[in-house]
C-alpha cells in the first residue's frame, strides 16, 4: 500500500482478508493430512489382507503337505471342509456336493461362516 493512512475500516478489512487467506490455507492443509492418512489406513489394510491371504496358503499348503505324507487323514480333511464350507462355489472346489439349504434350515442349523 501506499504511504497515505489507512482507515480503522481499511485495516479491520485487511486483518479480515488475511484471517480468511490464513484460514483458508489451513483447511487445505488439513484436507491433505486427512488423505495422507486415508491412503496410509488403506495401505495397512491392504497389508493386512495380504499377510492374512498368506497365512491361508501356507495353512492349506501345510495340510495339504500333511495329507500327502499320510501324517493326516484325507477324509476327516474332506469331513472338515463338509462341515464348514456353506457356498456351493467353495464346496464344488473340494468336489462336495451342494448343501441342500431345506433340510439345513429345516434343522435349524445357524450358517454364519464363509
Amino acid at each position: 500500500m501506499s504511504n497515505k493512512k489507512r482507515t480503522k475500516a481499511q485495516i479491520v478489512e485487511d486483518l479480515k482478508h488475511e484471517l480468511a487467506e490464513q484460514q483458508k490455507k489451513r483447511d487445505e492443509y488439513s484436507a491433505k493430512l486427512k488423505e495422507k492418512i486415508k491412503l496410509a489406513k488403506g495401505r495397512e489394510n491392504e497389508l493386512l489382507r495380504k499377510a492374512e491371504t498368506r497365512r491361508k496358503v501356507l495353512l492349506g499348503a501345510m495340510l495339504k503337505d500333511r495329507i500327502e505324507k499320510d501324517k493326516t487323514s484325507k477324509s476327516q480333511v474332506v469331513d472338515w471342509l463338509d462341515n464348514y464350507l456353506i457356498r456351493d462355489d467353495d464346496r464344488a472346489l473340494f468336489e462336495l456336493a451342494p448343501i441342500d439349504k431345506t433340510v439345513t434350515a429345516e434343522k435349524g442349523n445357524d450358517i454364519t461362516h464363509v
